[in-house]
Protein backbone atom coordinates (compact mmCIF):
# COMPACT_ATOMS: atom_id res chain seq x y z
CA UNK A 1 0.00 0.00 0.00
CA UNK A 2 1.07 3.67 -0.92
CA UNK A 3 -0.06 6.79 1.66
CA UNK A 4 0.39 10.34 0.97
CA UNK A 5 3.66 11.70 3.01
CA UNK A 6 1.30 14.09 4.35
CA UNK A 7 -0.38 11.69 6.62
CA UNK A 8 2.57 9.03 7.40
CA UNK A 9 5.60 11.24 8.97
CA UNK A 10 8.29 8.82 10.18
CA UNK A 11 6.07 5.59 9.42
CA UNK A 12 3.91 6.53 12.15
CA UNK A 13 0.17 7.82 11.18
CA UNK A 14 -1.05 10.75 12.37
CA UNK A 15 -3.89 10.54 14.33
CA UNK A 16 -7.69 11.64 13.72
CA UNK A 17 -6.34 11.86 9.28
CA UNK A 18 -8.26 10.46 6.74
CA UNK A 19 -6.29 8.57 4.38
CA UNK A 20 -6.41 7.97 0.66
CA UNK A 21 -4.40 4.59 0.13
CA UNK A 22 -3.55 3.14 -3.18
CA UNK A 23 -3.04 -0.66 -3.59
CA UNK A 24 -0.36 -0.17 -6.18
CA UNK A 25 1.08 -3.99 -6.35
CA UNK A 26 -2.91 -5.27 -6.99
CA UNK A 27 -2.16 -8.24 -9.72
CA UNK A 28 -5.60 -9.41 -11.49
CA UNK A 29 -6.11 -12.45 -13.92
CA UNK A 30 -8.49 -12.51 -16.76
CA UNK A 31 -10.43 -15.67 -17.82
CA UNK A 32 -7.50 -17.16 -19.99
CA UNK A 33 -5.36 -16.26 -17.35
CA UNK A 34 -3.05 -13.40 -18.38
CA UNK A 35 -2.73 -10.94 -15.58
CA UNK A 36 -2.66 -7.25 -15.85
CA UNK A 37 -2.58 -4.76 -13.00
CA UNK A 38 -5.55 -2.99 -11.25
CA UNK A 39 -5.40 -0.45 -9.14
CA UNK A 40 -8.47 0.24 -6.68
CA UNK A 41 -8.42 3.97 -4.84
CA UNK A 42 -9.08 3.08 -0.87
CA UNK A 43 -10.41 5.98 1.43
CA UNK A 44 -9.86 5.34 5.40
CA UNK A 45 -9.98 7.35 8.80
CA UNK A 46 -6.98 6.80 10.89
CA UNK A 47 -7.76 6.16 14.91
CA UNK A 48 -8.24 8.68 17.21
CA UNK A 49 -10.39 11.43 15.46
CA UNK A 50 -13.73 12.80 15.05
CA UNK A 51 -14.37 10.63 12.14
CA UNK A 52 -14.73 6.42 11.51
CA UNK A 53 -15.02 3.59 9.15
CA UNK A 54 -17.15 1.18 8.11
CA UNK A 55 -16.98 -2.49 9.63
CA UNK A 56 -19.52 -3.88 7.52
CA UNK A 57 -21.81 -4.25 4.68
CA UNK A 58 -25.26 -5.76 4.79
CA UNK A 59 -27.67 -6.66 1.29
CA UNK A 60 -31.06 -7.42 0.42
CA UNK A 61 -30.36 -10.71 -0.98
CA UNK A 62 -31.36 -13.77 1.17
CA UNK A 63 -28.41 -15.61 2.43
CA UNK A 64 -26.14 -13.36 0.34
CA UNK A 65 -27.64 -15.46 -2.86
CA UNK A 66 -29.55 -14.80 -6.16
CA UNK A 67 -30.75 -16.68 -8.66
CA UNK A 68 -32.32 -15.19 -12.04
CA UNK A 69 -33.01 -16.37 -15.78
CA UNK A 70 -31.44 -14.94 -18.87
CA UNK A 71 -32.40 -10.71 -19.64
CA UNK A 72 -33.85 -10.85 -15.70
CA UNK A 73 -32.95 -7.95 -13.72
CA UNK A 74 -32.61 -7.94 -9.82
CA UNK A 75 -31.16 -4.58 -7.18
CA UNK A 76 -29.09 -5.35 -4.87
CA UNK A 77 -29.63 -2.90 -2.15
CA UNK A 78 -26.63 -2.88 -0.05
CA UNK A 79 -25.98 -0.99 2.80
CA UNK A 80 -22.66 0.40 4.76
CA UNK A 81 -23.02 -0.28 8.63
CA UNK A 82 -20.11 1.91 10.51
CA UNK A 83 -18.10 1.12 13.25
CA UNK A 84 -19.21 3.42 15.64
CA UNK A 85 -22.15 5.47 16.06
CA UNK A 86 -20.56 8.26 17.71
CA UNK A 87 -18.19 8.92 14.72
CA UNK A 88 -19.60 10.06 11.42
CA UNK A 89 -18.17 8.55 8.49
CA UNK A 90 -17.00 10.94 5.56
CA UNK A 91 -18.70 10.06 2.00
CA UNK A 92 -16.31 10.45 -0.77
CA UNK A 93 -18.44 7.79 -3.06
CA UNK A 94 -21.28 5.89 -2.57
CA UNK A 95 -21.15 2.11 -2.16
CA UNK A 96 -19.50 0.35 -5.37
CA UNK A 97 -20.35 -3.08 -7.73
CA UNK A 98 -17.98 -5.75 -9.60
CA UNK A 99 -18.77 -8.80 -10.65
CA UNK A 100 -16.50 -11.52 -10.82
CA UNK A 101 -17.66 -12.34 -14.64
CA UNK A 102 -19.31 -9.76 -16.11
CA UNK A 103 -20.42 -12.78 -19.51
CA UNK A 104 -22.82 -14.55 -16.44
CA UNK A 105 -24.20 -11.27 -14.96
CA UNK A 106 -23.35 -7.81 -15.23
CA UNK A 107 -24.22 -4.74 -12.54
CA UNK A 108 -24.55 -1.48 -13.18
CA UNK A 109 -22.78 1.52 -10.85
CA UNK A 110 -26.53 1.79 -8.88
CA UNK A 111 -26.69 -1.98 -7.87
CA UNK A 112 -28.61 -3.43 -10.74
CA UNK A 113 -27.63 -6.96 -11.55
CA UNK A 114 -28.65 -7.84 -15.13
CA UNK A 115 -28.27 -11.82 -15.93
CA UNK A 116 -26.26 -12.10 -19.44
CA UNK A 117 -25.80 -15.78 -19.69
CA UNK A 118 -25.64 -19.58 -17.91
CA UNK A 119 -23.13 -20.02 -15.21
CA UNK A 120 -22.31 -18.78 -11.70
CA UNK A 121 -20.77 -15.86 -10.40
CA UNK A 122 -20.26 -13.37 -7.30
CA UNK A 123 -20.93 -9.62 -7.21
CA UNK A 124 -19.03 -7.64 -4.58
CA UNK A 125 -20.60 -4.17 -2.82
CA UNK A 126 -17.80 -2.52 -1.43
CA UNK A 127 -17.49 0.55 0.62
CA UNK A 128 -14.86 3.05 -0.02
CA UNK A 129 -12.55 1.89 2.78
CA UNK A 130 -12.49 -1.45 0.88
CA UNK A 131 -15.47 -3.85 2.96
CA UNK A 132 -16.77 -5.63 0.96
CA UNK A 133 -20.30 -8.14 0.94
CA UNK A 134 -20.12 -10.95 -1.40
CA UNK A 135 -23.08 -12.29 -3.18
CA UNK A 136 -23.31 -15.54 -4.95
CA UNK A 137 -25.24 -14.94 -8.52
CA UNK A 138 -26.48 -18.20 -10.06
CA UNK A 139 -28.28 -17.51 -14.15
CA UNK A 140 -30.13 -20.47 -15.18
Amino acid sequence: MFASQAVFRYGVPYMGLYARLWAENAVLYNLKGISYPHQKTVHVATKGGKVGNDKSVKTAAKKNKVALKRGQRFRLKAKAVPDSKKLKVRRHRGMAYESSNPKVAKISNKGVIKAVGKGTCHVYAYTQNGVFAKVKVTVK
